[in-house]
């Protein structure tokens, strides 16, 4: 006779006991020996395995927060997914994220790190670290992966775009030993080497090290005669003084020398149609135009649980970026696609000093569990230029085709003189904040909070110092204010989350692209409001996450006849985002989604204008990337996706469209182990059918990437 007994079962982690019994005689029988069989929850640690499913995000206010219970629409891009699609920016990292569209294709100065989400254009060149703004464009080799928090996030941030943040999330060191070696190409003649060293310098695990090394070769890239070389070195340490005590300090040097320009273009005011674009490998630009930045940081971080109740976090940050450009650009005078040619030369500095401080505690009132933050930021940046010189901006003589580039005439002397050491601007940023999430219930939790801004702003003007040594100082634009935040979450069930939240912030005022009359001119804080409502949910292996949103901020842009940026009316988008990733098979895994849009202008004083869509404002997207491991090789992934934009209007009076474009990418990776060590061969086509298109941001045209074909392997031990 056969008995079966089930002991024990529970849901994620099942420890079940069976016994087998048989029975050979009603006195005598055998019990073999109990069995645990352990049966672990997936991890959502943003591997492979986990379907590149990420479980938490740092929001900086509220700390590192579960992504289920966060009340707002954030999207990570973590280490294994950029390490699989070969990344060589933030914006190869973020191809496949259905929120955001990169206007400044890839072969912008640094990689493009202008990024365009729920129609609003983060600023060139800023990004955040750990939380606190960079000023520049950061490399992705130190990363362990990219945070995207949709729309209007002050509240959580200090001061950020409208648009939303990008945060890159430092590598840290590990408590074991680890260390990786990548070899590649990213395409033509770049090849590329990174290391990636990390483990405990003592044996009790307190002291820890991370060292990334990387270097992209100075090789021709997919454009004719372009270089894009660039350097990392970057090495972050961990103390952990005592059991809840850790101190983090990190350090990088960033260098990239781009030669050979990256295909800018300007709308001129007689168009009336925007011409086809033209073949994007080739290079309208002269060899001497060339862009560097050289970009030093370095970070100190400190956590500390005081008790059972207080926890301390505090950061401080220095960045210096040096940043020189003899930059090219063409402006499209004609719908045939006649355009003429000048350049920008300058040489810049942007000095910044940062940090946060926030007390956390966690205490019960009334049976209500409280999670409460306050805490403050404060970040100030100066800009310089090199002065003097007779003037940034040189026309040459002379007309091109699109069609049939031109080469550009010898360049003209009016280079600056001496070390970047005038400043133009100085800006003073300051927050200081308190929330609280409430738990009500097991199913409901209220968050609250309120947010005290300041902005001091100076500018001064060198416009007749070459001929005087006179400076010219602007009025100051001093502004405060105090702003609510909230929002209200339901659990109707453990793995459905459903949110509705408001956030109001005080902006800084957008600058003037450096093409328009008033370049760099800094423009009027103003305030901007979000009204998100959302679902995030889960099943097995696969999230969802749905959002509808409601911003609304100051209408900002370019007049095409007089070419100056300025302020007028108001700008409201609605739309919804849907964004899905995870493994729908064992070995299928899948990520994208999509975002629909309806963004006007209201209240502007200049009526061709009301309306109508602000220009580069991409109101329909659509994202998909899958991964299939093949049955037939063990460690072969069948890899690749497609990206969906619709049409975008690239003037504010809506007479100029770029068509909608469907790019797809395809790739191949194998996985094994060679001496015990793992081995990940890895090659990928990007932009397979070789479309030719535009993409655009406020200020600047550009070309989508060429077919690019990239490969590399990767051994780790």
């Amino acid at each position: 006779m056969l008995k079966a007994a089930l002991q024990r079962a529970r849901l994620g982690e099942t420890s079940v006991a069976v016994f087998l019994v048989l029975q050979g005689s009603a006195r005598a029988q055998t019990v073999l020996p109990e069995i645990d069989i352990v049966v672990q929850k997936p991890q959502r640690d943003g591997s492979e395995a986990a379907g590149y499913r990420s479980g938490a995000a740092s929001t900086l206010l509220l700390g590192d927060r579960s992504l289920q219970d966060t009340p707002y629409s954030v999207n990570v891009a973590p280490r294994a997914l950029m390490s699989n699609l070969q990344a060589a920016s933030a914006q190869d990292a973020l191809k496949y994220n259905p929120t955001v569209y990169e206007g400044a294709a890839t072969n912008m100065v640094g990689g493009g790190s202008s990024f365009t989400i729920r129609g609003f254009t983060t600023d060139t060149n800023e990004s955040y670290v750990d939380g606190l703004h960079l000023y520049a464009s950061s490399p992705i080799e130190d990363k362990e992966r990219i945070e995207v928090l949709n729309g209007p996030a002050s509240f959580l941030f200090g001061f950020a775009n409208p648009a939303g943040v990008v945060n890159y999330i430092m590598k840290r060191p590990t408590t074991t030993p680890y260390y990786s070696v990548v070899a590649g190409d990213f395409g033509a003649a770049q090849g590329y080497a990174h290391v990636d060293l990390s483990g405990p310098l003592d044996t009790d695990g307190a002291f820890a090290y991370r060292v990334n090394l990387a270097h992209v070769g100075s090789g021709e890239t997919t454009i004719s005669s372009q270089s894009h070389e660039r350097s990392l070195a970057s090495v972050a340490l961990d103390w952990r003084a005592a059991e809840s005590t850790k101190l983090m300090f990190d350090y990088s040097h960033y260098y990239f020398d781009i030669r050979g320009g990256d295909n800018l273009f300007t709308i001129g005011s007689a168009l009336k149609t925007l011409p086809k674009a033209p073949d994007p490998s080739k290079n309208f630009m002269p060899a001497y135009a060339r862009s560097y930045d050289m970009v030093d940081r370095a970070a100190l971080r400190l956590t500390s649980k005081i008790d059972e109740t207080f926890n301390v976090r505090g950061s401080f940050a220095y960045s210096d970026v040096d940043m020189f450009r003899n930059r090219p650009r063409d402006q499209i005078t004609t719908n045939l696609g006649n355009y003429t040619m000048s350049r920008n030369y300058y040489r810049m500095n942007k000095e910044a000093i940062e940090g946060y401080l926030y007390l956390d505690a966690e205490i019960e009132t009334f049976g209500w569990k409280h999670n409460a933050t306050l805490g403050m930021t404060d970040e100030d940046v100066r800009y310089r230029y090199a002065y003097p010189y007779s003037t940034q901006t040189v026309s040459y003589s002379g007309v091109g085709n699109i069609y049939l580039p031109t080469a550009y005439p010898v360049d003209k002397p009016g280079a600056p003189i001496g070390p970047a050491d005038k400043t133009f601007e100085r800006t003073n940023l300051l927050t200081a904040s308190f929330v609280d999430t409430v738990s009500l219930t097991d199913q409901w939790s209220l968050l609250a909070g309120v947010t005290f801004a300041s902005i001091d702003d100076r500018n001064w003007s060198y416009s007749t110092y070459p001929t005087n040594g006179k400076v010219t100082e602007a009025p100051a634009y001093q502004k405060s204010a105090v702003t609510p935040s909230a929002a209200l979450t339901y659990k109707p069930w453990s793995n459905v989350t459903t949110y509705v939240s408001y956030i109001e912030a005080l902006q800084k005022g957008p600058t003037a692209p450096s093409t328009t009359a008033n370049a760099n001119q800094t423009l009027a804080p103003y305030l901007a409001q979000q009204v998100e409502l959302g679902a995030k949910t889960s099943w097995g292996m696969f999230d969802v996450n749905v959002a509808l949103f409601r911003i609304e901020k100051a209408n900002a842009f370019t007049n095409v006849t007089t070419n100056v940026y300025s302020e007028d009316g108001r700008e409201t988008h609605e739309g919804v985002e849907f964004v899905a990733m995870g493994k729908v098979l064992p070995e299928l895994t899948v990520t994208g989604g999509f975002t629909l849009m309806h963004a006007k202008v209201t209240n502007a004083d200049t009526a061709s204008v009301v309306g109508k869509v602000p220009a580069a404002t991409p109101q329909k997207l659509a994202r998909l990337y899958a991964e299939y491991a093949l049955p037939f090789v063990p460690g072969l992934f069948l890899t690749g996706g497609f990206s969906y934009n619709g049409k975008i209007f690239a003037d504010a009076s809506n007479t100029l469209v770029l068509p909608s474009v469907v790019t797809g990418d395809l790739g191949l990776r194998y996985e094994t182990r060679v001496f015990d060590h793992a081995l990940a061969l890895r090659v990928n086509v990007a932009n397979i059918s070789d479309e030719h298109y535009w993409s655009i941001t406020p200020s600047t045209l550009t070309l989508g990437a060429p077919r690019t074909i990239f490969g590399s392997a990767q051994l780790t031990f």
